[in-house]
């Protein structure tokens, strides 16, 4: 499972500044996935989760005035994708403290998930739309 979690070029979208913050997210993620392995509880790694949280809202709030910089043209709808995931992992958490019908790998699965999901299919957006005001095509006229 280690090999799945773990950072891979593929989640690569092209500008730095995001693609360290998405490397980082990996780590924190990995250092989640090592403490549930060993302390099996959830409850332990509330330092962990909670450091996670706050550099997953620091991280949108960043990719969100790098999307607004580049004028992409997708980044309302891409708000409402972070802010959808925010309401999630409160609501995953909040089950974890109130009933603990969440276990630990269900928590990794859900955070690998998405992160790579969206990654793979929403990021990679602003990726392609930030190459394209770099270094825009143009057309030589003969004339």
């Amino acid at each position: 499972m280690k090999n799945r979690l773990g950072w891979k070029s593929e989640y690569t979208i092209g500008v730095e500044n995001v693609d360290n913050q998405h490397r980082n997210l990996f780590k924190m993620l990995g250092s989640l996935n090592e403490t549930l392995s060993v302390e099996k509880k959830i409850d332990a790694c509330g330092d962990i989760i909670k450091s996670l949280v706050e550099y997953t809202q620091t991280h949108f709030a960043d990719e969100e005035k790098f999307m607004a910089d580049i004028n992409y043209k997708g980044l309302a709808r891409h708000k409402l994708l972070h802010q959808n995931l925010i309401n999630e992992v409160k609501k995953v958490l909040l089950t974890l403290k109130t009933d603990g019908d969440f276990g630990p790998n269900e928590l990794i699965d859900f955070l690998y998930n998405w992160i790579i999901d969206h990654i793979l299919k929403e990021d990679i957006k602003i990726g392609e739309a930030y190459c394209t005001t770099i270094s825009p095509v143009k057309v030589q006229s003969n004339s």
